[in-house]
């Protein structure tokens, strides 16, 4: 659908948008005339299935009456009607009702001291016919703040390099890493550098020093964006620190005289996101890549998504709950004109023939009530 609902947080992306209900007309609106009808008024199960019970044993206090009855030789003295009725009453359980009350109460008590208050008795029944719960991850059953949780370098056919942990602060260049990263040559120390150039321009988000907090902790970030593409702006940053290359002293430096030539945002359906750039001074053109493994590895040549090596290592990382994304380049697509622009072409002939360059990834913390 192309509706944008009321009450929906836009994340990324631009648009326009036009007004077509308000009030209670909108799906919050109707959501809200709902809850001031006061609900249904439908009968629970539980409801149900004591009448049917009742119904039951009234119709076999009724057959032991015609024996009683019969037993009497059908006289109806006093004796007859005592027996008949106290058979009944006895089969009748005129208690159920007040116990299944008691019980609810006790539930509604042991729901409150888990903070969840419940207004109404006979959701507790729904409640224990729950069988499945279905629930985002992302900031429900997690905070919801993604970090860097580690890079993994790979070769053009996929296979996998060390993996590099960075450790430190959240929000914060300062990490230390498992591997120190100036110690990393030959193509490692490329590898490290490409996958770094790819982080940065294949982005969307802001992650900044801190103003006004400097002096405090120069290396303070704060930014804007998904949670996801801070953490690898973060990461990014966390690279720059950890290399210690004069040569790059900053995040600005590693996309220094790179010029736009379009952007194919993050989509839901290809799980992907790619920007072109040119760099003027050496007449080189490149398409950076980014998104979710089973989608970028296809699209590669060398076919990584056959390695074995890379496969388990895919898998150890998704075991250990951490999110993991695709980092890809392309360097053989002409974009030397201002005017050129990736999105000019089809999606699928853009992102083809790509690199593998490195697996990032990324976590997100459980919540504590979780």
């Amino acid at each position: 659908t192309n509706m944008c609902f009321r009450q929906t947080n836009i994340a990324q992306g631009s648009g326009r948008g036009v007004v077509v209900c308000v009030g209670t007309k909108t799906e919050i609106g109707k959501i809200a005339e709902k809850l001031s009808e006061g609900g249904s008024k439908k009968k629970t199960a539980l409801t149900l299935a004591m009448e049917y019970l009742m119904y039951f044993l009234f119709g076999v206090g009724l057959v032991f009456a015609v024996f009683i009855f019969t037993a009497f030789r059908w006289e109806i003295s006093k004796e007859a009607i005592l027996y008949a009725s106290a058979t009944l009453v006895a089969i009748l359980p005129e208690a159920a009702i007040v116990l299944i009350t008691v019980t609810m109460a006790i539930s509604v008590r042991r729901m409150a001291a888990s903070n969840a208050i419940v207004r109404n008795m006979t959701a507790l029944e729904q409640l224990g016919k729950v069988t499945d719960i279905c629930s985002d991850k992302t900031g429900t059953l997690t905070e919801g703040n993604m970090r860097p949780a580690g890079l993994v370098l790979c070769d053009a056919d996929g296979t996998p390099h060390e993996q590099l942990i960075p450790d430190g602060p959240r929000h914060n260049r300062r990490a230390t890493w498992s591997t120190p990263l100036p110690e990393l040559a030959g193509d490692d120390a490329t590898l490290l550098r490409e996958t770094l150039r790819a982080l940065v321009l294949c982005s969307t988000a802001k992650l900044v020093p801190v103003h006004g907090h400097t002096e405090a902790d120069p290396d303070e970030l704060e930014g804007t964006g998904s949670p996801t593409e801070l953490a690898l702006m973060e990461m990014a940053h966390k690279i720059v620190y950890g290399l210690q290359d004069a040569s790059i002293p900053n995040l600005d430096s590693a996309h220094a005289h790179w010029e736009a030539r379009g952007t194919f945002d993050f989509d839901s359906t290809t799980k992907t996101m790619s920007t072109g750039w040119h760099d003027p001074g050496t007449l080189s053109s490149l398409v950076t890549v980014k998104g979710a493994p089973e989608a970028i590895l296809p699209r590669c040549a060398n076919n990584p998504g056959g390695n074995a090596l890379l496969v388990e290592t895919m898998e150890k990382l998704a075991q250990k709950g951490l999110r993991v994304l695709a980092v890809a380049q392309r360097t053989d697509l002409a974009l030397p004109a201002p005017t050129d622009d990736i999105t000019a072409s089809e999606r699928q002939d853009v992102e083809k023939d790509l690199r593998l360059l490195a697996l990032v990834a990324v976590r997100d913390p459980p919540k504590n009530s979780s």
